[in-house]
């Protein structure tokens, strides 16, 4: 091979990984095996007083008296699944202060009957999952709702 050439695809390979995200691609995935459409919040966080909004109205647009959902990666349909992407997971659980995710669930019903105000205030959910990086190491990231 000339010269020239090897140099130029030593130099090629040298850009490319330099390019490379070195960041952590883990990624968290939940599955919803319940026969509830459900709406997760995860936080590294041991509450959720601090989400300002309902799930449901971030997740929602109202055209005349029909609702219509829109792309939303905390809503989960029935059989449903969703990834939670993250920068870094890693780097995020283990500087915060519980060193672990919680993923509160709450179903479309429960939203609907309680103000958000309500739900917060009362810490009222469905479901919580509270999980460290060991427990997400050993399920693969994979959490599902049943």
């Amino acid at each position: 091979m000339d010269i020239k050439i090897k140099i130029i695809f030593i130099a090629f390979i040298i850009v490319s990984q330099l390019g490379c995200d070195v960041m952590d691609k883990t990624k968290l995935k939940i599955y919803n095996f319940s026969q509830d459409t459900v709406f997760c919040i995860v936080t590294t966080d041991p509450f959720f007083s601090d989400v300002k909004r309902s799930p449901l109205e971030q997740s929602q647009t109202v055209i005349g008296s029909d609702t219509a959902f829109i792309l939303n990666n905390n809503l989960l349909f029935p059989g449903d699944s969703s990834l939670f992407a993250s920068y870094d997971w890693r780097y995020l659980i283990n500087t915060s202060n519980s060193k672990k995710i919680t993923i509160y669930f709450f179903k479309y019903k429960t939203l609907k009957s309680k103000s958000w105000e309500e739900i917060r205030e009362k810490s009222i959910y469905d479901k919580k999952i509270i999980l460290n990086i060991e427990a997400l190491d050993a399920c693969n990231w994979i959490v599902n709702y049943k």
